[in-house]
């Protein structure tokens, strides 16, 4: 119901509310003042009477008596004996009068001076207010004189006030419910224009602004309106500024990361668990443990929920790729999110692939230098032990240790070429390159390996072939090392280099040695990785020059692609960018 109604409601009940009581009050008060008016002038008439009365007894003349003072008092008069008996009346023969011992107002005046009443008369059919007094002789009771007066104009005084109260009333009514509408309409316009105000800031719009706005409680509200809007657009602000930083986190962290209500079913998540997991469809909504299914996982939600402390698991899945996860499940306080788990999925699949690469380069490190220790200290302390006096068997003892020692030398520097690779300490010095010169060159310092094995060295790079841009002992070193390997690996047949430009500059180093097979492709460049270790070793191979080659040609901003197949040869390419 509108505020308008409500007041016309509140009106329309408190008007006749007030009013009704109002007008019995003022009736009645005003009947019981004329009522004692009347019985004052009564009395004095009645006294007036009762001292000019004839005798009571035997006189036949009281009927005109009776009738003569009411001539002159326009009352009824009835003059009764002390048993009941009417004696006269002024307006019927008393003759047929019943008694009046009973009547109330004769009752009273037997114990009173004076006894009155009001009630309806069958005689004359009227309200009619009586009024007894005792009549004396001498101290003894004789009679009573009785005056009755007809209640009309007192009934009509009445009437016309109660017309006149509920005029007023209406009147009231009337003037109190125009006023009541223009309050009314003055207050609900106002409160329109809050509640209007109210429903734009509650959309979002806290620029809406009440104004001219009057010192009192719709004003006082319109103002807090104000401030509350204002306060709320910088909290708004403040808040859609942290949503967007916590969002901006939320996505882009590597790791995985959903909560799931308390029956388990996922209520936020991040992106990074469906690209960790290969999942393209929308998982919120869906149980967790279909998700991740490894029973390892509900184990860890139980004790969370038991310890109400992070619960730690690492799992291995197979889908998309195997990968190593490390789950911590974490329970919610009972007031956030209607409780719940926070679970987070770290990939420590490369983690574990490091962990794995620095135990193996560990041990091969040991292995490495302690090979060629035990050797160059076996066959000093031979030496020593008397072999320096058997000077052909002292030469090849020494000649020993120094292949040994040029190993472990060549090891050292190698692991220092990598680590300053892995630090980033290693600098390029471009220049302009003629790769066919600096290929002939690295044939000409291999020609003693060359010469013990049937194979062919080939330098089919074109003459006048772009220069490239380059660092020359870096260059020097790259296909070194590849060419190196390919002699190392071939017994007959050709190693042969060319290079073509289509688009990018191409470089490739070809053997018909023993290859590579399939398996092993993806791992050559790892350190101290041999596909076939012992003849590696004896080959004085340290198993990083691979691994330093594809850290320089990445150093250069080139790619390097690795083709064989067992039994058939073996094919390097060097992509470089033509600039």
């Amino acid at each position: 119901m509108k505020l308008s109604r409500k007041i016309i409601v509140f009106y329309a009940v408190l008007i006749p509310l007030v009013f009704l009581p109002l007008g019995l009050y003022l009736s009645t008060s005003v009947k019981n003042y004329f009522v004692d008016r009347l019985e004052e002038s009564l009395l004095i008439q009645s006294r007036m009477i009762v001292d000019g009365l004839p005798s009571l007894e035997k006189n036949k003349n009281l009927d005109v008596f009776a009738a003569s003072i009411k001539a002159k008092t326009n009352a009824r008069i009835t003059i009764i004996s002390r048993d009941g008996t009417v004696l006269a009346d002024s307006d019927k023969p008393s003759t047929v009068m019943d008694n009046h011992l009973q009547r109330p107002e004769i009752r009273k005046a037997m114990v009173k001076s004076s006894g009155r009443s009001i009630r309806y008369s069958d005689t004359v059919k009227k309200n009619l207010f009586y009024l007894a007094v005792p009549i004396m002789d001498n101290g003894e009771l004789k009679g009573f004189l009785r005056l009755a007066y007809p209640m009309t104009d007192i009934e009509n005084a009445l009437y016309a006030i109660r017309e006149k109260i509920i005029l007023a009333s209406f009147l009231a009514l009337a003037v109190s419910i125009i006023i009541g509408l223009y309050l009314s309409g003055s207050i609900t316009r106002r409160i329109k224009t809050v509640a209007e105000a109210s429903k734009d800031i509650a959309k979002g719009n806290f620029h809406r602004k009440l104004f001219m706005l009057p010192e009192d409680e719709i004003g006082e509200l319109g103002k807090n309106l104000n401030i509350m809007a204002e306060e709320l657009e910088i909290k708004m602000k403040n808040l859609t500024k942290e949503k967007t930083i916590l969002e901006t986190v939320f996505n882009t962290m590597r790791d995985g990361i959903f909560v799931t209500d308390v029956k388990g079913n996922i209520t936020i998540a991040s992106s990074a668990i469906n690209m960790m997991l290969g999942i393209s469809e929308d998982i919120t909504g869906r149980p967790f443990f279909e998700i991740l299914r490894d029973p390892s996982i509900q184990d860890a939600v139980e004790e969370a929920r038991d310890s109400e402390s992070t619960a730690l698991r690492e799992i291995e899945i197979f889908h998309p790729a195997n990968r190593q996860l490390y789950i911590t499940v974490t329970p919610l306080q009972s007031s956030v999110l209607g409780a719940g788990f926070v679970i987070i999925v770290h990939d420590i699949t490369k983690i574990k692939h490091l962990e794995t690469v620095r135990r193996d380069f560990v041990a091969n490190v040991s292995h490495e230098i302690k090979t060629p220790i035990t050797a160059i200290k076996g066959f000093a302390e031979t030496l020593l032990d008397g072999a320096v006096d058997d000077k052909e068997k002292a030469y090849k003892y020494l000649g020993i240790i120094k292949d040994h020692s040029e190993r472990l030398n060549s090891l050292v520097q190698d692991l220092l070429t990598l680590a300053n690779l892995d630090k980033g300490e290693v600098h390029l010095n471009l220049e302009k390159i003629d790769v066919r010169e600096l290929v002939d060159l690295i044939f000409l310092t291999l020609r003693e390996k060359v010469s013990s094995k049937d194979i062919k060295l080939l330098n089919e790079i074109p003459d006048g072939f772009h220069a490239i841009a380059a660092d020359r002992d870096k260059l020097t070193q790259i296909f070194l090392n590849i060419i190196d390997n390919a002699i190392k690996f071939t017994e007959f047949g050709s190693v042969v280099v060319k290079a073509d430009t289509n688009n990018d500059i191409k470089i490739s180093v070809e053997d018909t040695g023993i290859g590579i097979g399939a398996g092993d492709i993806s791992r050559l460049g790892e350190r101290f990785y041999r596909i076939d270790s012992a003849r590696s070793r004896a080959l004085g191979g340290t198993g990083l020059g691979l691994a330093i080659v594809k850290h320089l040609v990445q150093l250069h901003g080139w790619e390097m692609e690795i083709q064989s197949e067992a039994g058939k040869g073996t094919r390097v390419i060097l992509t470089i960018p033509e600039t």
